[in-house]
């Protein structure tokens, strides 16, 4: 059980393109997969993304844009949370 509120954003199963319709600031998830199926791959792959909205859709003229959502750590329940990344100490290329 959840000590917060969380949402959930129901995934379109079996996608695999973000639709044509959107309005700025739509959030959209999807999976390749069939609902209830098991996703075989490791834990911070797993096959379902997050897209976000960036340009609304122009009636017969142009479909939305969409931006997919880079997801750069996981966590499981009792995992410590790592740092975000403007927590982290610069780059240097070397």
């Amino acid at each position: 059980m959840a000590y917060r509120d969380q949402i959930n954003i129901r995934p379109a199963f079996k996608q695999s393109q973000v639709p044509c319709e959107g309005e700025v600031g739509d959030l959209f998830v999807m999976t390749p997969l069939a609902e209830h199926d098991p996703d075989p791959s490791p834990p911070h792959l797993g096959k379902a993304s997050l897209w976000f909205c960036t340009e609304a859709a122009v009636e017969n003229k142009q479909p939305a844009i969409w931006q997919r959502v880079k997801l750069d750590e996981y966590a499981r329940c009792g995992m410590p949370i790592p740092d975000p990344p403007e927590n982290l100490p610069p780059a240097h290329q070397g």
